[in-house]
């Protein structure tokens, strides 16, 4: 199965058939376009693990239960020494990272109230936007 999954999930840059450099006489072009990664179970559960010489195909759904989950549930978190709890927020692709990290910290506040507590987030990847002028000083740098 681990086999079947990396072979189907994978990026790949399909290009065409057809393109120049061709021998003379080549009248078509075709455009290949792929599916890429693989988003929802219903993928996942369509990927084809075994055909035989009659033409029957074995898939994914006929031999397991498909569902998507973390690649590792296991965390050991500590906060200056002292045992904590880590939130970990994975971005879906094509969505927007400034505005899931905006939902997100007026979640965070929303769910302080509730439990009338506080706490810290000590680390964020939410890579800022850059001001005009601090932009045009990086800009300038590179």
């Amino acid at each position: 199965m681990a086999a079947a999954i990396q072979q189907q999930n994978a990026q790949v840059a399909a290009g065409q058939i057809g393109q120049p450099p061709v021998p003379s006489g080549q009248v078509f072009q075709f455009t290949m376009t792929t599916l890429g990664r693989l988003a929802d179970t219903d993928q996942f559960a369509d990927m084809i693990l075994k055909t035989d010489a009659s033409g029957r195909v074995v898939r994914m759904s006929d031999v397991t239960r498909i569902e998507l989950g973390a690649q590792n549930y296991d965390q050991s978190c500590t906060l200056d020494g002292r045992p904590s709890v880590a939130l970990s927020i994975y971005q879906l692709p094509g969505s927007n990272a400034l505005k899931v990290a905006g939902l997100v910290k007026a979640k965070m506040r929303e769910l302080q109230r509730v439990f009338r507590t506080t706490w810290t987030t000590p680390s964020s990847t939410t890579l800022r936007p850059l001001s005009r002028n601090r932009s045009a000083r990086f800009a300038r740098r590179c």
